[in-house]
């Protein structure tokens, strides 16, 4: 009986252990997700391994960094241009697949569509910008 109890204590324990982990490691990644889509691609990190790799000088560090900047602008940019037409072509969509559903499916789809709407609001991932630029931290 003490033997029983010694090894459900055991298995206990390694299970609380592994979900404990398990929780901090899911938490750690959507911060570090959400963290590069707040500010794009972490520059300070590709700029440690690039410079770890390459064992870039410190005139090479300095140029490369403009050069991964600028390109994180040039990247928000094209976002912001592009999101607001995505958004309208799934609008069309949503209206077109309603005109061919009776007034049943289409309370069920404009029920779908808001469900749609908050999953990704609540995503670890932030909703897409909509005709601004995000501040780099």
């Amino acid at each position: 009986m003490n033997k029983a109890k010694l090894f459900i204590g055991i298995l206990l324990i390694f299970i609380v252990g592994a979900l404990a982990g398990s929780l901090a490691t899911q938490k750690y990644v959507k911060y570090r997700i959400t963290q590069f889509h707040k500010g794009g691609p972490p520059i300070a990190f590709y700029m440690r391994y690039l410079s770890h790799k390459l064992d870039l000088r410190d005139d090479q560090k300095i140029t490369i960094e403009k050069i991964m900047e600028e390109s994180v602008q040039q990247t928000k940019q094209l976002s912001n241009r592009f999101i607001p037409e995505m958004d309208e072509i799934v609008d069309n969509t949503f209206t077109q697949v309603e005109k061919e559903l009776n007034p049943e499916q289409r309370e069920k789809l404009k029920e779908l569509r808001e469900h749609m709407k908050n999953r990704r609001s609540h995503r670890w991932i932030p909703p897409r910008p909509r005709n601004r630029l995000h501040n780099r931290q």
